[in-house]
This record gives structure tokens, C-alpha cells and sequence, in this order.
């Protein structure tokens, strides 16, 4: 240090201590000051109480069982935000169907699974209906552990054959929603309702649009997957 004053004020202040009282010559504290120090078992380190000591027990803490939502059950919020019906509600009749003319019964849901692991093809097609009761949309509901995307061309298929333009993919965490006019499924956040499926069905198709979309080399596996591209598998 460059400022002897400074080391003056500093070595005074330590000596105000006095040290010379506390520790001999070796450096040690004198004897007066280890009396009060606990030894043996009353060591801290040595208590019985603490460290996972002589005392250790294992603690009984309540059990409270969380059941996370399953995919049916996802699902099945995911169409009644949006103001589908499973079951009839006062006048307004049920557009949810599994077959295109059978009323469902809470039985029939119970059935499939909390996750679809009961029906055969670890997934289920749910029929959605118009206004006039006419199929609409088809969901295919997949298990959590699916991709959506998996079996997207059965559900073109099913759709097809009940006259359905609208297709949603979902496994009750990701959702796609298909219009099989106008090119692959894109994600949503939310099940689209009634009304607004209704008026995008009155939206008529661009055919130049179409006949301009760019084919790339990656175009079918893009229709498949269409953020493969952000998959690690893919950079790796």
C-alpha cells in the first residue's frame, strides 16, 4: 500500500482486538476460550438431532394423488369450450356423434379409455355436425403419446366417405386442423366452433392459388410433417 497512514489506521483497528489475549504463541485460542465449546455429542455436527443422525426417521408426508388430465379428457374440454355438444342441452340437440346415426351416451365415451387404450385402433374418429345435423368436421382423437399426423390419410378417408371437407388431428396436446381443398394441416390453439367453420366453409378456393403453390423437393415430407425442419433428428 502507498498510503503509510492508511496501514497505520488499518493495523490499529485489528490491534483494538487484541489478539495477543486470544491466542498464543502458536496461534491457537487460549484455553479460556475453548471452555465454552461444546465436545462429544454436543458437537454440532455430532448432535443426534440433525445431519441424518442417531434419530433419523422417515417422515410420513400426506399423499395426494394428481391425475393429469388424458387425452379424452383434453379433447373433450377442447370441443365444449367451443360450444359443441357431447349430449343434448335443453333444445339444442347433440352435434357430437361417433357413428353418423347413433346418439352417444356417456357410456360410449367411458368406454374408449382415458386415453383411447381400449379402442383398436388406439384412436377414435368423433363426427361433428351442422346445424341441419349433417356431418361437418371429423376429429380424429389419438392417444397423448400419437402423433396427430400419424394416420392423417385414414382420416381423409373417413372424412371423405361422410362428405366432410373439415379434418381435426388431434391427441388432446397438439391440435391440426385440415381443409382437404386447400392444401396440409396447420396447427390451432383452440377448436374452431360452429359458426366459424360454417363460414369458412362458404369460402370459395383460389384454383390459381393452388396452381402457383411452389412444389419443393421437401413437398411430401412438408405435407406430412410440417415442422420437420425444427426437429433435432433433422439438424442431427
Amino acid at each position: 500500500m502507498d498510503k503509510p497512514a492508511h496501514v497505520r489506521l488499518l493495523e490499529d483497528w485489528q490491534r483494538s482486538y487484541r489478539p495477543q489475549t486470544l491466542f498464543n504463541a502458536d496461534g491457537r485460542p487460549v484455553p479460556e476460550l475453548l471452555g465454552p465449546v461444546p465436545v462429544n455429542a454436543r458437537r454440532m455436527g455430532m448432535n443426534p438431532y440433525v445431519n441424518g443422525g442417531l434419530l433419523l426417521k422417515d417422515r410420513q408426508h400426506p399423499v395426494r394423488e394428481v391425475k393429469e388430465a388424458t387425452a379424452r379428457i383434453k379433447i373433450n374440454k377442447l370441443l365444449e369450450g367451443a360450444g359443441w355438444r357431447f349430449f343434448q342441452e335443453g333444445n339444442a340437440p347433440a352435434n357430437i356423434r361417433l357413428e353418423p346415426s347413433v346418439t352417444l351416451k356417456s357410456t360410449d365415451l367411458d368406454a374408449l379409455g382415458d386415453n383411447f387404450e381400449t379402442t383398436t385402433k388406439g384412436f377414435v374418429d368423433f363426427l361433428l355436425l351442422d346445424a341441419r345435423s349433417f356431418p361437418l368436421l371429423v376429429i380424429e382423437a389419438k392417444a397423448e403419446n400419437k402423433n396427430p399426423l400419424v394416420a392423417k390419410e385414414q382420416a381423409r378417408k373417413y372424412a371423405r366417405s361422410q362428405n366432410c371437407r373439415f379434418v381435426i388431428l388431434s391427441n388432446g396436446n397438439l391440435h391440426y386442423f385440415w381443409d382437404l381443398e386447400r392444401g396440409n394441416p396447420y396447427v390451432i390453439t383452440s377448436c374452431p366452433t360452429l359458426d366459424s367453420v360454417t363460414g369458412y366453409q362458404k369460402v370459395t378456393p383460389n384454383p390459381q392459388r393452388l396452381i402457383e403453390e411452389p412444389v419443393g423437393d421437401d413437398y411430401i415430407v412438408h405435407s406430412q410433417r410440417p415442422h420437420y425442419q425444427s426437429a433435432a433428428a433433422w439438424h442431427n
